[in-house]
């Protein structure tokens, strides 16, 4: 049976003392109007995850969640992207790990479907291309229109869409007290000649400024290099100034 990311909500006041008191002084935290607000999900008697639906989170209040009481979340997307050379991550600087695209946390007005989540930092995130940059790839029910500057890339002439996204399971994530929807997306049919890019805006990285590399059986094999497209890492050798004697630095590799 597929799995279905809709979530049955619950009021702050079928919530416990404690987690009422907290997410009363979350909201409470001051802030712009208009600012983004977070999804806040609890757990339920039966298993299930519960939207807190009047419990809109301020963006400025998400560090006060190490101190939650126990049973409460915040709540994003995690993606899982596999092309044919493999899945994509990018590397997090923060935490020192390779990080899933698209990812982020969830807003407030999707906290019932986190699949609407899904689709918003897709757009938001991730642009695949082809390499004479005509063409961009995308999941159905995604619109196209991602622009990259760095590249050089103002407008993409056309889209064609390549499978779907879908929904495979809630994920604990226990570090940063996360519910995570992680998704999927194959992207094995693409021509083997594509790029990647990825844009995203934590302090010092993203913003087209992060690599987006693969995965294979838990190792690093590789890495997409804007326009010149995926860039096999076994596949290279090193340029003679850094092995030709006499003034090769191979010794640089010993």
């Amino acid at each position: 049976m597929p799995f279905d990311s809709k979530v049955n909500s619950v009021k702050l006041s079928g919530l416990s003392r404690d987690q009422q008191a907290f997410l009363e002084k979350a909201m409470a935290v001051e802030h712009k109007p208009g600012e983004e607000k977070l999804a806040i999900y609890v757990d339920g008697s039966n298993g299930e995850y519960l939207f807190v639906e009047d419990a809109p989170m301020p963006i400025k209040a998400n560090k006060m969640m190490v101190d939650a009481p126990p049973g409460l979340y915040r709540t994003g997307i995690n993606g899982v992207l596999r092309t044919v050379h493999g899945v994509l991550a990018v590397p997090d600087e923060r935490p020192k790990w390779w990080k899933p695209l698209p990812a982020g946390f969830a807003k407030h007005e999707e906290g019932d479907d986190l699949l609407q989540g899904a689709f918003r930092e897709y757009r938001e995130e991730v642009v695949i291309f082809s390499l004479d940059r005509k063409l961009q790839f995308v999941p159905r029910g995604v619109p196209p229109g991602f622009t990259v500057p760095s590249l050089g890339i103002d407008k993409i002439e056309a889209a064609t869409e390549v499978g779907v996204i879908v929904p495979k399971a809630f994920h604990v994530n226990k570090v940063e007290k996360v519910i995570e929807l992680i998704f999927e997306h194959d992207l094995t049919s693409l021509p083997e000649k594509h790029s990647v890019a990825y844009d995203d805006d934590w302090f010092q990285g993203g913003h087209f400024g992060a690599p987006v590399v693969t995965l294979n059986n838990g190792r690093f094999t590789g890495f997409y290099s804007g326009q010149q497209g995926y860039v096999a890492a076994v596949d290279y050798k090193f340029h003679p100034t850094y092995t030709d004697p006499p003034h090769g630095y191979n010794t640089l590799f010993l």
